[in-house]
């Protein structure tokens, strides 16, 4: 029994290192940044895949790997899912700005954060961004116009209906019906998108692929 349990080992020996390999490559780091007055292209060293924004006092732009791309604009609640090296901040005044950044995207940080890794090809995506905002019982932006945009899903995690259309003239009697518990995707409309309930707080999700 014992010269049979040795033999086995050795021949799944390739294997078990790769799984000790795999482990290694996993990594995570919090990073806390308190900008005491304006800073441009601020650099951060991170070999990884998933940029979330835990919190941040003021919105800020960020640049991934090279100080000439174009920058994103970050803010509280919300992240991005694409390999990166290096991260560029620049902010317009006095910032404190709590950065979750992992490798591979499949590391999550919280039980709020939007879960991205079930979305169908997602390898295909060249950007994915996510994040959240609260409908009040007026019209409420939920996200910008974007020309790049590839698909749009909106999802309603309130407990009523979320109303959406394309303006801030949309209401309750005009909008499109999301039930609660339910999302909504738009594959070609990079329009900006407005969103309304009857009673206000609803918690609202998206992912924009881009």
């Amino acid at each position: 029994m014992v010269g049979a349990w040795g033999r086995r080992l050795s021949n799944n020996e390739n294997e078990v290192n790769g799984m000790f390999e795999n482990i290694q490559n996993y990594s995570q780091r919090t990073v806390t940044l308190n900008f005491a007055a304006a800073v441009t292209d601020y650099e951060l060293e991170f070999d990884g895949e998933r940029i979330w924004v835990r919190s941040a006092t003021a919105e800020f732009d960020l640049k991934l790997d090279r100080r000439s791309d174009i920058a994103k604009t970050m803010s509280a609640k919300k992240g991005l899912v694409i390999p990166f090296k290096r991260l560029f901040i620049t902010t317009t005044g006095a910032n404190d700005i709590v950065l979750f950044l992992s490798n591979p995207a499949s590391v999550r940080f919280e039980e709020s954060e939007v879960n991205v890794d079930s979305i169908d090809k997602l390898e295909k995506t060249l950007t994915l961004t996510y994040g959240e905002e609260t409908i009040a019982a007026a019209a409420t932006l939920i996200i910008a116009a974007n020309t790049g945009r590839k698909a749009l899903t909106i999802y309603n995690g309130g407990a009523e209906s979320l109303f959406i259309g394309g303006d801030n003239l949309v209401t309750i009697l005009n909008g499109l019906t999301i039930p609660f518990g339910q999302g909504f995707t738009l594959d070609r409309y990079t329009g900006a998108v407005y969103g309304i309930c009857a009673s206000g707080g609803l918690d609202c999700r998206y992912f924009e692929e881009g």
